[in-house]
């Protein structure tokens, strides 16, 4: 399989990233990958951890744009068989990854169908 046509774009902040996406979707492109780029951020910066505030919301945040994304998906091509997967690159611990400790090795992997 050859990509003829096919762009890539980096955003700063999440914010454009989503509407990087959302413009892709409408477009009609037929694969999609993107990164937002805030969890890991906030966990390196401040610790990978549910009580910190930042790092929570920033993965609040990318559950929220995800679920826009997938709606704005399914209401523009309803008749289309969309894979959606969110997964993560990582695990961490305090604030860091790498090491063979478990929190390191634990991903987060989501999809509407099975994989």
């Amino acid at each position: 399989m050859q990509l003829e046509n096919y762009r890539f774009q980096q955003s700063k902040k999440d914010s454009e990233t989503f509407i990087n996406i959302k413009q892709a979707i409408l477009q009609g492109d037929d694969v999609i990958f993107g990164i937002f780029e805030n969890p890991d951020n906030n966990g390196h910066r401040y610790i990978f951890r549910n009580q910190n505030h930042a790092y929570v919301k920033a993965v609040v945040d990318s559950d929220r744009y995800a679920y826009s994304l997938i709606q704005t998906a399914r209401e523009t091509f309803p008749e289309d068989d969309w894979l959606f997967m969110i997964v993560t690159d990582h695990g961490g611990h305090m604030y860091r990854h790498g090491t063979r400790r478990p929190e390191d090795l634990i991903t987060f992997i989501a999809s509407n169908k099975k994989i």
